[in-house]
Protein backbone atom coordinates (compact mmCIF):
# COMPACT_ATOMS: atom_id res chain seq x y z
CA UNK A 1 0.00 0.00 0.00
CA UNK A 2 1.34 3.38 -1.11
CA UNK A 3 0.46 6.13 0.69
CA UNK A 4 -0.07 9.42 -1.92
CA UNK A 5 0.48 12.98 -0.79
CA UNK A 6 -2.22 15.25 -1.92
CA UNK A 7 -1.77 19.06 -2.02
CA UNK A 8 -5.05 20.63 0.14
CA UNK A 9 -6.59 19.67 3.33
CA UNK A 10 -9.26 16.96 3.23
CA UNK A 11 -10.99 18.69 6.29
CA UNK A 12 -10.75 22.35 5.09
CA UNK A 13 -13.95 23.75 3.97
CA UNK A 14 -14.38 24.41 -0.15
CA UNK A 15 -14.39 28.03 -0.73
CA UNK A 16 -15.95 27.44 -4.06
CA UNK A 17 -19.18 26.15 -1.92
CA UNK A 18 -19.61 28.06 1.29
CA UNK A 19 -18.57 31.69 1.29
CA UNK A 20 -18.96 33.94 4.83
CA UNK A 21 -20.99 37.02 3.82
CA UNK A 22 -19.99 40.09 6.01
CA UNK A 23 -23.29 41.45 7.96
CA UNK A 24 -24.02 45.80 8.19
CA UNK A 25 -25.43 45.39 12.18
CA UNK A 26 -24.88 43.25 15.31
CA UNK A 27 -27.05 40.59 14.43
CA UNK A 28 -28.12 40.41 18.53
CA UNK A 29 -28.56 44.19 19.35
CA UNK A 30 -32.48 45.54 20.17
CA UNK A 31 -34.19 45.91 17.68
CA UNK A 32 -34.55 50.17 16.85
CA UNK A 33 -37.95 51.23 17.97
CA UNK A 34 -40.04 53.77 15.94
CA UNK A 35 -41.44 56.61 17.90
CA UNK A 36 -45.59 56.47 17.36
CA UNK A 37 -47.71 59.80 18.64
CA UNK A 38 -50.90 57.47 17.58
CA UNK A 39 -49.86 55.26 20.10
CA UNK A 40 -48.61 57.34 23.43
CA UNK A 41 -52.03 58.97 22.67
CA UNK A 42 -53.99 55.52 22.60
CA UNK A 43 -52.03 55.31 25.90
CA UNK A 44 -52.57 58.70 27.61
CA UNK A 45 -56.14 57.57 29.62
CA UNK A 46 -54.69 54.55 31.14
CA UNK A 47 -51.21 56.21 32.29
CA UNK A 48 -53.25 58.88 33.71
CA UNK A 49 -55.56 56.20 36.04
CA UNK A 50 -52.18 54.45 37.25
CA UNK A 51 -50.55 58.00 37.74
CA UNK A 52 -53.68 58.83 39.96
CA UNK A 53 -53.76 55.52 41.62
CA UNK A 54 -49.86 56.07 43.00
CA UNK A 55 -50.60 59.81 43.81
CA UNK A 56 -53.52 58.98 46.38
CA UNK A 57 -51.41 55.20 47.12
CA UNK A 58 -50.03 57.36 50.38
CA UNK A 59 -53.30 58.21 51.43
CA UNK A 60 -55.01 54.67 51.21
CA UNK A 61 -51.87 52.81 52.03
CA UNK A 62 -50.22 55.07 54.35
CA UNK A 63 -48.09 52.41 56.54
CA UNK A 64 -47.36 50.54 53.54
CA UNK A 65 -45.70 53.51 51.74
CA UNK A 66 -43.48 54.63 54.72
CA UNK A 67 -42.11 51.28 54.78
CA UNK A 68 -41.38 51.23 51.31
CA UNK A 69 -39.90 54.78 51.45
CA UNK A 70 -37.94 53.47 54.80
CA UNK A 71 -36.52 50.61 52.49
CA UNK A 72 -35.68 53.51 49.77
CA UNK A 73 -33.79 55.46 52.66
CA UNK A 74 -31.84 52.42 54.04
CA UNK A 75 -31.22 50.76 50.16
CA UNK A 76 -29.31 54.22 49.68
CA UNK A 77 -27.38 54.69 53.18
CA UNK A 78 -26.08 50.85 52.26
CA UNK A 79 -25.35 51.71 48.61
CA UNK A 80 -23.15 54.15 49.40
CA UNK A 81 -21.56 52.53 52.32
CA UNK A 82 -21.30 49.30 50.51
CA UNK A 83 -18.80 51.76 47.70
CA UNK A 84 -17.40 53.19 50.80
CA UNK A 85 -15.97 50.01 52.05
CA UNK A 86 -15.03 48.85 48.69
CA UNK A 87 -13.00 51.86 48.14
CA UNK A 88 -11.10 51.79 51.68
CA UNK A 89 -8.11 49.43 52.46
CA UNK A 90 -9.43 46.54 54.64
CA UNK A 91 -7.09 47.73 57.56
CA UNK A 92 -9.04 50.76 57.88
CA UNK A 93 -12.13 49.09 57.66
CA UNK A 94 -11.29 46.66 60.54
CA UNK A 95 -10.26 49.51 62.91
CA UNK A 96 -13.56 51.50 62.21
CA UNK A 97 -15.62 48.03 62.73
CA UNK A 98 -13.66 47.77 66.25
CA UNK A 99 -13.88 51.51 66.98
CA UNK A 100 -17.38 50.58 66.54
CA UNK A 101 -18.35 47.99 68.45
CA UNK A 102 -16.49 49.43 71.40
CA UNK A 103 -19.02 51.87 71.42
CA UNK A 104 -21.56 49.95 70.82
CA UNK A 105 -20.43 48.07 74.34
CA UNK A 106 -19.86 51.15 76.32
CA UNK A 107 -24.04 51.26 75.70
CA UNK A 108 -24.38 53.40 72.64
CA UNK A 109 -27.45 52.25 70.40
CA UNK A 110 -25.33 50.71 67.26
CA UNK A 111 -25.24 47.68 65.37
CA UNK A 112 -22.05 44.95 66.21
CA UNK A 113 -20.25 45.19 63.04
CA UNK A 114 -17.90 42.27 61.92
CA UNK A 115 -14.21 43.18 62.32
CA UNK A 116 -12.97 41.60 58.40
CA UNK A 117 -13.97 43.52 55.85
CA UNK A 118 -14.93 40.30 54.05
CA UNK A 119 -17.42 39.73 56.25
CA UNK A 120 -19.87 42.73 56.34
CA UNK A 121 -22.94 42.96 54.50
CA UNK A 122 -25.50 45.33 53.22
CA UNK A 123 -28.75 43.47 53.00
CA UNK A 124 -30.78 46.99 52.52
CA UNK A 125 -28.70 47.46 48.92
CA UNK A 126 -31.09 45.18 47.29
CA UNK A 127 -33.44 47.95 47.25
CA UNK A 128 -31.30 50.95 45.87
CA UNK A 129 -30.48 48.44 43.21
CA UNK A 130 -34.52 47.63 42.58
CA UNK A 131 -35.34 51.38 41.86
CA UNK A 132 -31.87 51.82 39.64
CA UNK A 133 -33.04 48.95 37.46
CA UNK A 134 -36.47 50.95 37.09
CA UNK A 135 -35.03 53.35 35.94
CA UNK A 136 -32.66 51.67 33.65
CA UNK A 137 -35.50 49.59 32.17
CA UNK A 138 -37.54 52.73 31.78
CA UNK A 139 -34.76 54.81 30.72
CA UNK A 140 -31.58 52.88 30.20
CA UNK A 141 -31.69 53.72 26.11
CA UNK A 142 -32.96 55.98 24.04
CA UNK A 143 -35.03 52.53 22.82
CA UNK A 144 -36.12 51.98 26.31
CA UNK A 145 -37.35 55.94 26.60
CA UNK A 146 -39.38 55.53 23.46
CA UNK A 147 -41.19 52.27 24.68
CA UNK A 148 -42.11 54.31 28.00
CA UNK A 149 -43.13 57.52 26.12
CA UNK A 150 -45.83 56.06 24.40
CA UNK A 151 -47.03 52.90 26.84
CA UNK A 152 -46.87 55.18 29.77
CA UNK A 153 -46.53 59.33 28.70
CA UNK A 154 -47.90 60.40 31.84
CA UNK A 155 -45.44 59.02 34.45
CA UNK A 156 -42.70 59.92 32.05
CA UNK A 157 -44.45 63.71 32.04
CA UNK A 158 -44.19 63.29 35.84
CA UNK A 159 -40.66 61.89 36.19
CA UNK A 160 -39.28 64.78 33.89
CA UNK A 161 -41.44 67.36 35.67
CA UNK A 162 -39.79 66.17 39.25
CA UNK A 163 -36.06 66.42 37.28
CA UNK A 164 -36.34 69.95 35.94
CA UNK A 165 -38.27 71.64 39.46
CA UNK A 166 -35.30 69.91 41.60
CA UNK A 167 -32.78 71.38 39.52
CA UNK A 168 -34.24 74.72 38.69
CA UNK A 169 -33.94 75.11 42.23
CA UNK A 170 -30.71 74.06 42.29
CA UNK A 171 -29.44 76.08 39.02
CA UNK A 172 -31.08 79.14 40.67
CA UNK A 173 -27.92 79.51 43.24
CA UNK A 174 -25.62 80.05 40.03
CA UNK A 175 -28.21 81.80 37.80
CA UNK A 176 -31.93 83.05 38.72
CA UNK A 177 -32.77 83.59 35.55
CA UNK A 178 -31.98 80.08 34.26
CA UNK A 179 -33.01 78.48 37.47
CA UNK A 180 -36.37 80.31 37.37
CA UNK A 181 -36.92 79.16 33.44
CA UNK A 182 -36.20 75.28 34.27
CA UNK A 183 -38.32 75.23 36.95
CA UNK A 184 -41.30 77.08 35.54
CA UNK A 185 -41.16 74.41 32.32
CA UNK A 186 -40.72 71.72 34.97
CA UNK A 187 -44.03 72.56 37.10
CA UNK A 188 -46.02 73.35 33.73
CA UNK A 189 -45.22 69.75 32.60
CA UNK A 190 -46.55 68.48 36.44
CA UNK A 191 -49.38 66.28 35.50
CA UNK A 192 -52.01 67.72 37.75
CA UNK A 193 -50.57 71.12 37.18
CA UNK A 194 -51.11 70.69 33.50
CA UNK A 195 -54.73 69.35 33.98
CA UNK A 196 -55.86 72.22 36.07
CA UNK A 197 -53.70 74.83 34.83
CA UNK A 198 -55.43 74.14 31.27
CA UNK A 199 -58.58 74.18 32.77
CA UNK A 200 -58.58 77.17 34.38
CA UNK A 201 -57.21 78.79 31.55
CA UNK A 202 -60.00 77.45 29.21
CA UNK A 203 -62.71 78.78 32.12
CA UNK A 204 -61.39 82.29 32.67
CA UNK A 205 -62.71 82.45 28.72
CA UNK A 206 -66.10 81.89 28.95
CA UNK A 207 -66.56 83.57 32.57
CA UNK A 208 -68.58 86.58 31.54
CA UNK A 209 -66.24 89.94 31.62
CA UNK A 210 -68.35 91.37 34.31
CA UNK A 211 -68.80 88.50 36.66
CA UNK A 212 -65.44 89.43 38.83
CA UNK A 213 -66.46 93.42 39.01
CA UNK A 214 -70.20 92.44 40.09
CA UNK A 215 -69.07 90.17 42.71
CA UNK A 216 -66.11 92.23 44.33
CA UNK A 217 -69.07 95.13 44.14
CA UNK A 218 -71.57 93.39 46.39
CA UNK A 219 -68.88 91.93 48.98
CA UNK A 220 -67.41 95.85 49.40
CA UNK A 221 -70.87 97.58 49.05
CA UNK A 222 -68.76 101.16 48.09
CA UNK A 223 -70.98 103.75 48.87
CA UNK A 224 -74.17 104.52 46.43
CA UNK A 225 -73.39 108.55 46.58
CA UNK A 226 -69.78 107.57 44.88
CA UNK A 227 -70.03 108.21 41.03
CA UNK A 228 -70.34 105.08 39.51
CA UNK A 229 -67.20 105.71 37.06
CA UNK A 230 -65.11 106.51 40.49
CA UNK A 231 -66.52 103.51 41.98
CA UNK A 232 -65.97 100.89 39.08
CA UNK A 233 -62.17 102.75 38.72
CA UNK A 234 -62.10 101.44 42.55
CA UNK A 235 -63.12 97.28 42.11
CA UNK A 236 -61.10 97.44 39.28
CA UNK A 237 -58.16 98.99 41.00
CA UNK A 238 -59.22 96.56 44.02
CA UNK A 239 -59.39 93.39 41.75
CA UNK A 240 -55.88 94.27 40.17
CA UNK A 241 -53.90 94.94 43.36
CA UNK A 242 -55.56 91.61 44.87
CA UNK A 243 -56.92 93.36 48.17
CA UNK A 244 -60.04 92.27 50.45
CA UNK A 245 -62.56 94.46 51.68
CA UNK A 246 -61.11 93.18 55.26
CA UNK A 247 -58.22 94.59 57.90
CA UNK A 248 -55.30 92.03 55.95
CA UNK A 249 -56.82 93.49 52.62
CA UNK A 250 -56.13 97.12 54.17
CA UNK A 251 -52.55 96.49 55.51
CA UNK A 252 -51.77 94.48 52.28
CA UNK A 253 -52.81 97.80 50.03
CA UNK A 254 -50.80 99.96 52.62
CA UNK A 255 -47.69 97.87 52.19
CA UNK A 256 -48.51 98.32 48.57
CA UNK A 257 -48.32 101.73 48.58
CA UNK A 258 -46.00 102.36 50.86
CA UNK A 259 -43.53 100.24 48.18
CA UNK A 260 -44.26 102.56 45.31
CA UNK A 261 -43.76 105.82 47.40
CA UNK A 262 -40.11 104.63 48.93
CA UNK A 263 -39.27 104.29 45.17
CA UNK A 264 -40.28 107.26 44.73
CA UNK A 265 -38.06 109.04 47.14
CA UNK A 266 -34.79 108.99 45.47
CA UNK A 267 -36.13 110.80 42.78
CA UNK A 268 -37.57 113.98 45.03
CA UNK A 269 -34.49 113.49 47.07
CA UNK A 270 -32.73 114.43 44.03
CA UNK A 271 -34.59 117.24 42.80
CA UNK A 272 -35.13 118.75 46.52
CA UNK A 273 -31.05 119.14 46.32
CA UNK A 274 -31.20 120.40 42.49
CA UNK A 275 -33.37 123.35 44.11
CA UNK A 276 -36.29 122.32 42.55
CA UNK A 277 -39.78 124.55 43.92
CA UNK A 278 -43.03 125.64 43.08
CA UNK A 279 -44.93 128.52 44.37
CA UNK A 280 -47.36 127.62 47.58
CA UNK A 281 -50.60 128.70 45.46
CA UNK A 282 -50.28 125.49 43.12
CA UNK A 283 -51.51 123.21 46.10
CA UNK A 284 -54.69 125.33 45.84
CA UNK A 285 -55.06 124.59 41.74
CA UNK A 286 -57.94 121.61 42.52
CA UNK A 287 -60.15 123.78 44.86
CA UNK A 288 -61.98 125.93 42.40
CA UNK A 289 -62.62 123.34 41.00
CA UNK A 290 -64.24 121.77 43.69
CA UNK A 291 -66.01 125.60 44.81
CA UNK A 292 -68.00 125.17 41.45
CA UNK A 293 -68.97 121.41 42.30
CA UNK A 294 -70.23 122.27 45.74
CA UNK A 295 -71.39 125.89 45.21
CA UNK A 296 -74.23 124.88 43.07
CA UNK A 297 -78.21 124.65 44.36
CA UNK A 298 -77.19 122.26 47.16
CA UNK A 299 -78.95 122.08 50.52
CA UNK A 300 -75.32 122.01 52.22
CA UNK A 301 -73.42 124.40 49.73
CA UNK A 302 -72.66 127.25 52.15
CA UNK A 303 -71.29 125.28 54.69
CA UNK A 304 -69.18 123.13 51.70
CA UNK A 305 -68.26 126.38 50.86
CA UNK A 306 -66.93 127.88 54.04
CA UNK A 307 -65.52 124.40 54.97
CA UNK A 308 -63.14 124.67 51.53
CA UNK A 309 -62.16 128.03 51.99
CA UNK A 310 -61.70 127.27 56.14
CA UNK A 311 -59.14 124.98 55.23
CA UNK A 312 -57.10 126.87 52.54
CA UNK A 313 -57.06 130.07 55.04
CA UNK A 314 -55.71 127.41 57.70
CA UNK A 315 -52.95 126.24 55.30
CA UNK A 316 -51.81 129.21 53.96
CA UNK A 317 -51.43 130.88 57.24
CA UNK A 318 -49.31 128.05 58.21
CA UNK A 319 -47.19 128.91 55.64
CA UNK A 320 -46.60 132.28 56.08
CA UNK A 321 -46.11 131.27 59.73
CA UNK A 322 -43.18 129.40 58.42
CA UNK A 323 -42.72 132.33 55.95
CA UNK A 324 -42.23 129.87 53.18
CA UNK A 325 -43.78 131.38 49.23
CA UNK A 326 -42.72 128.23 47.63
CA UNK A 327 -42.29 124.23 48.37
CA UNK A 328 -39.44 121.82 47.41
CA UNK A 329 -40.31 118.30 46.24
CA UNK A 330 -39.17 117.10 49.84
CA UNK A 331 -42.26 119.47 51.39
CA UNK A 332 -44.73 118.41 48.61
CA UNK A 333 -44.32 114.63 49.13
CA UNK A 334 -44.65 115.32 52.69
CA UNK A 335 -47.70 117.42 52.68
CA UNK A 336 -49.49 114.71 49.95
CA UNK A 337 -48.63 112.12 52.67
CA UNK A 338 -50.06 113.16 55.80
CA UNK A 339 -53.07 114.30 53.87
CA UNK A 340 -53.59 110.97 52.67
CA UNK A 341 -52.76 109.55 56.17
CA UNK A 342 -55.47 111.67 57.74
CA UNK A 343 -57.98 110.93 55.24
CA UNK A 344 -57.68 107.41 56.29
CA UNK A 345 -57.56 108.07 59.81
CA UNK A 346 -61.05 108.93 59.67
CA UNK A 347 -62.14 106.63 57.47
CA UNK A 348 -60.97 103.92 59.71
CA UNK A 349 -62.53 105.73 62.98
CA UNK A 350 -65.26 106.48 61.25
CA UNK A 351 -64.69 110.33 61.74
CA UNK A 352 -64.80 113.38 59.25
CA UNK A 353 -67.44 114.15 56.74
CA UNK A 354 -67.38 114.10 52.83
CA UNK A 355 -66.67 117.55 52.10
CA UNK A 356 -63.93 117.53 54.51
CA UNK A 357 -62.49 114.38 52.52
CA UNK A 358 -62.99 116.03 49.17
CA UNK A 359 -61.03 119.25 50.27
CA UNK A 360 -57.96 117.32 51.55
CA UNK A 361 -58.01 115.30 48.15
CA UNK A 362 -58.11 118.15 46.12
CA UNK A 363 -55.25 119.41 48.20
CA UNK A 364 -53.34 115.96 48.16
CA UNK A 365 -53.96 115.92 44.31
CA UNK A 366 -52.76 119.47 44.11
CA UNK A 367 -49.06 118.58 45.66
CA UNK A 368 -49.49 115.57 43.66
CA UNK A 369 -49.71 117.35 40.19
CA UNK A 370 -46.88 119.72 41.48
CA UNK A 371 -44.63 117.27 42.31
CA UNK A 372 -45.12 115.52 38.97
CA UNK A 373 -43.88 118.59 37.19
CA UNK A 374 -40.97 119.51 38.96
CA UNK A 375 -39.97 115.55 39.22
CA UNK A 376 -41.01 113.72 36.08
CA UNK A 377 -39.88 110.52 36.72
CA UNK A 378 -42.47 110.20 39.75
CA UNK A 379 -45.28 110.56 36.59
CA UNK A 380 -45.69 106.64 35.87
CA UNK A 381 -45.29 106.23 40.00
CA UNK A 382 -47.89 108.02 40.56
CA UNK A 383 -50.16 106.92 37.25
CA UNK A 384 -50.05 103.46 39.94
CA UNK A 385 -49.97 105.63 43.50
CA UNK A 386 -53.52 107.48 42.58
CA UNK A 387 -55.79 105.09 41.86
CA UNK A 388 -54.37 102.72 45.31
CA UNK A 389 -54.51 106.31 47.01
CA UNK A 390 -58.34 106.84 45.85
CA UNK A 391 -59.21 102.94 46.91
CA UNK A 392 -57.94 103.27 50.73
CA UNK A 393 -60.63 105.14 52.29
CA UNK A 394 -63.13 103.25 50.63
CA UNK A 395 -61.81 99.80 51.41
CA UNK A 396 -61.30 100.76 54.88
CA UNK A 397 -64.73 101.70 55.50
CA UNK A 398 -66.03 98.26 53.51
CA UNK A 399 -63.46 96.60 56.18
CA UNK A 400 -65.23 97.78 58.92
CA UNK A 401 -68.45 96.91 57.75
CA UNK A 402 -67.27 93.24 56.84
CA UNK A 403 -65.58 92.91 60.49
CA UNK A 404 -68.60 94.34 62.43
CA UNK A 405 -70.53 91.78 59.97
CA UNK A 406 -72.01 88.26 61.45
CA UNK A 407 -70.16 85.47 60.51
CA UNK A 408 -72.69 84.23 58.08
CA UNK A 409 -74.80 86.98 55.95
CA UNK A 410 -78.21 87.29 57.43
CA UNK A 411 -79.40 85.51 54.04
CA UNK A 412 -77.86 81.90 54.86
CA UNK A 413 -80.63 80.46 56.75
CA UNK A 414 -82.77 81.34 54.21
CA UNK A 415 -80.52 79.68 51.51
CA UNK A 416 -79.96 76.62 53.36
CA UNK A 417 -83.59 76.45 54.04
CA UNK A 418 -84.88 76.71 50.46
CA UNK A 419 -82.29 74.45 49.80
CA UNK A 420 -83.43 71.65 51.89
CA UNK A 421 -87.19 71.99 51.15
CA UNK A 422 -86.19 71.86 47.72
CA UNK A 423 -83.33 69.05 46.89
CA UNK A 424 -82.94 67.43 50.59
CA UNK A 425 -79.74 66.31 51.65
CA UNK A 426 -78.03 67.75 48.27
CA UNK A 427 -80.07 70.86 48.63
CA UNK A 428 -78.96 71.38 51.77
CA UNK A 429 -75.08 71.29 50.42
CA UNK A 430 -76.04 73.36 47.67
CA UNK A 431 -77.66 76.21 49.95
CA UNK A 432 -74.81 75.94 52.40
CA UNK A 433 -72.60 76.61 49.64
CA UNK A 434 -74.04 79.29 48.17
CA UNK A 435 -74.36 81.23 52.05
CA UNK A 436 -70.78 80.78 51.94
CA UNK A 437 -70.19 82.65 48.40
CA UNK A 438 -72.18 85.29 49.86
CA UNK A 439 -69.64 86.21 52.60
CA UNK A 440 -68.26 89.25 51.94
CA UNK A 441 -64.21 87.75 52.15
CA UNK A 442 -65.42 84.70 50.49
CA UNK A 443 -66.94 86.39 47.43
CA UNK A 444 -64.28 89.12 46.96
CA UNK A 445 -61.54 86.68 47.08
CA UNK A 446 -63.51 84.46 44.54
CA UNK A 447 -63.62 87.43 42.14
CA UNK A 448 -59.61 88.22 42.41
CA UNK A 449 -58.71 85.11 41.20
CA UNK A 450 -61.57 85.10 38.13
CA UNK A 451 -60.29 88.57 38.10
CA UNK A 452 -56.52 87.28 37.10
CA UNK A 453 -57.99 84.02 35.26
CA UNK A 454 -59.40 86.51 33.06
CA UNK A 455 -55.97 88.82 32.69
CA UNK A 456 -53.57 85.61 32.09
CA UNK A 457 -53.47 84.41 28.86
CA UNK A 458 -53.22 80.46 28.97
CA UNK A 459 -49.26 80.15 28.83
CA UNK A 460 -49.14 82.36 31.86
CA UNK A 461 -51.85 80.24 33.37
CA UNK A 462 -49.26 77.18 32.76
CA UNK A 463 -46.58 79.09 34.35
CA UNK A 464 -48.15 79.93 37.45
CA UNK A 465 -47.43 77.05 40.03
CA UNK A 466 -45.65 76.72 43.23
CA UNK A 467 -42.82 74.92 43.75
CA UNK A 468 -43.29 73.84 47.19
CA UNK A 469 -46.73 72.10 46.51
CA UNK A 470 -45.28 70.74 43.31
CA UNK A 471 -42.90 68.72 44.89
CA UNK A 472 -45.32 67.90 47.30
CA UNK A 473 -47.35 66.44 44.97
CA UNK A 474 -44.42 65.03 43.28
CA UNK A 475 -43.06 63.26 46.19
CA UNK A 476 -46.39 61.28 46.68
CA UNK A 477 -46.48 60.19 43.58
CA UNK A 478 -43.21 59.09 44.07
CA UNK A 479 -43.66 57.45 47.20
CA UNK A 480 -46.83 55.67 45.87
CA UNK A 481 -44.66 54.26 43.41
CA UNK A 482 -42.15 53.31 45.52
CA UNK A 483 -44.01 51.38 47.19
CA UNK A 484 -45.68 49.32 44.25
CA UNK A 485 -42.05 48.31 42.80
CA UNK A 486 -40.32 47.88 46.23
CA UNK A 487 -43.25 46.16 48.28
CA UNK A 488 -44.15 46.87 51.69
Amino acid sequence: MKLVPVDHDPFAVDSTSQKLTPVDHDPFAEPKTDFSALEMAKNIPGSAVQFGKDLVHPFVHPVDTAKAVGKMALGGIDKGAEALVEALPGGVVEQVNQFNNQLTNMGFPLARLPESKDDMTFPNAQYADQIADFIKSRYGSVNEFKKTAMSDPVSVLADAALVMTGAGGAVRAGSKATGNIVQKVGMAADPVNLVTNTAKGVVAKVIPKDLPTNWYEGAAKFGTTIPQKQRTQMIQTALDEGVIPSSSGVDKLKDKINAVEVSLDEAIKQATAQGRSVPKGAVFRHLKELRQDKGGPLLEALSDLRHIDRTAKSFDLNLKRLNKSDLNPNELQKLKRDTYSKINWDAKHNTGTPIKEDTYKAMARGAKDSLAELVPEVIPANAKLGPMLELQPHLQRAANRVENLNLLPLGAPLNVGAGTVVGGAPGTAMGALAAILEMPKVKSTAAIKLNAMQKRALLAELLMNSPRATLAKQGLYQAGRAEEEIGP
